[in-house]
């Protein structure tokens, strides 16, 4: 069975951050959806809603790769720190411009990436990770 991903999070700049946002609210309405341009401000958000909790909603985090100043191979790395409880409420789908297979590679064989996606997204890509 496949989880429901009522709330949403998204590391990105604002312009993608906001395009994301709104492909999501068109394929899945409604959806809770957070963005950050800071990725550490972002696993506080993680570590504050999840931390401790048996039960909550799932997540589905969007990660830009190549964020700048942290990249996502630097927050996995903290994300990693998490308690396994915490990590499981949460889904790391990696995003790129680019077609890198280095990085591509790279984020699948990482367990906490459950998918490798290039932008820009479209509603018609939302609805099919859905069906």
């Amino acid at each position: 069975m496949k989880k429901k991903f009522p709330r949403f999070i998204i590391i990105d700049n604002e312009v993608n951050a906001l395009v994301l946002s709104q492909a999501i609210r068109t394929a899945i309405a409604p959806a809770e959806i957070r963005t950050f341009n800071c990725p550490e401000a972002a696993l506080k958000y993680i570590v504050l809603e999840y931390s401790g909790k048996k039960k909550a909603d799932y997540a589905m985090l969007f990660m830009d790769i190549d964020l700048y100043p942290v990249t996502i191979w630097e927050f996995l790395e903290k994300f990693e720190e998490l308690d396994h409880k915490t990590r499981s409420f949460v889904s790391i789908v990696a995003l790129s411009f680019s077609c890198d297979l280095h990085n591509k590679e790279r984020a699948f064989t990482n367990k906490h990436v459950k998918n490798y996606l290039e932008k820009p997204l479209t509603t018609e890509v939302i609805e099919q990770m859905f069906l």
